[in-house]
């Protein structure tokens, strides 16, 4: 039965409209979402700190910063908005090649993914008075979907999550490399440096009594003096010191230790005497 020229270009007409309606009311409602939730947050943040003396905002709103950048960091670095990023790219290249609907199925996904992205940019804009990252990957996303590019929407999204995921990744790897490196680098000092003496001077009625090294416990207190190498893990209770610490990261330079401080094996003793409560042997 032929179809009549009048009700297909009406098909098409309302096929374009209902395209246009839905995309427009994901990006205003995720939109609107996230600018909901993140002035309620603000809001919620002042309530909580309105008593905060106004000696202490500079120290409080830098670390509030800090704070809400390793939030971003973390949410961006969430497996679940990678996963759903994958299935929304899914879904709109299949939408390019096989059938065009599936690429509506990608607009909620896009702009849920995006979620995060838009209450950034909203804190950015409207919070900080400061333009980031957020605010471009927001213009780009909403750009595309409204121009019914879907696969780059979906793309930008899942480049953006792929790569801080990755860099999550990076940064696990060299905290674990960092622990190990401080590990094998304080057992090589330790046998450099003689770290584990034979005896060792302990603090007991107020008096330095000389004992074998393996008889020292967790608890007491050892007397290092100039020249020395510290043998244990353990904190500062008395005197004044320039110590050189080692560490495989940083330079050794002079440091100044005191009553407090902590102190690790193969730290040498320049000038100065402590005596140290070991927390480790």
């Amino acid at each position: 039965m032929p179809v009549c020229p009048s009700h297909a270009a009406w098909y098409i007409a309302s096929w374009g409209s209902i395209r246009v309606l839905l995309i427009t009311a994901c990006i205003a409602g995720g939109v609107t979402y996230a600018g909901l939730k993140t002035f309620a947050k603000h809001r919620l943040g002042k309530r909580k700190h309105w008593l905060i003396r106004a000696n202490d905002q500079a120290p409080n709103n830098a670390s509030s910063e800090a704070h809400s950048n390793s939030q971003d960091v973390d949410q961006a670095a969430d497996p679940l908005y990678f996963r759903l990023a994958s299935v929304s790219l899914g879904f709109s290249t299949a939408g390019s090649l096989i059938y065009a609907p599936l690429g509506l199925v990608s607009v909620p996904l896009t702009v849920y993914v995006s979620l995060p992205v838009f209450e950034n940019a909203y804190t950015a804009l409207f919070k900080e008075l400061r333009f980031k990252m957020a605010v471009v990957h927001s213009a780009v996303v909403v750009s595309t979907l409204v121009t019914q590019h879907f696969v780059l929407a979906s793309l930008f999204n899942w480049f953006h999550y792929y790569l801080a995921l990755a860099a999550e990744q990076l940064r696990a790897f060299n905290r674990i490399l960092t622990a190990e490196l401080e590990h094998s680098y304080r057992q090589f000092m330790s046998r450099v440096y003689g770290a584990s003496p034979s005896t060792v001077w302990v603090m007991t009625n107020g008096v330095g009594v000389e004992i074998p090294f393996e008889d020292l416990r967790v608890g007491d207190v050892i007397v290092v003096s100039s020249g020395e190498v510290v043998p244990v893990e353990g904190t500062i209770v008395e005197g004044t010191a320039e110590v050189v610490q080692f560490r495989p990261t940083r330079a050794a330079r002079p440091l100044e230790k005191r009553p407090g401080d902590s102190v690790v094996p193969s730290t040498i003793v320049l000038s100065g005497k402590m005596n140290i409560r070991v927390i480790n042997v």
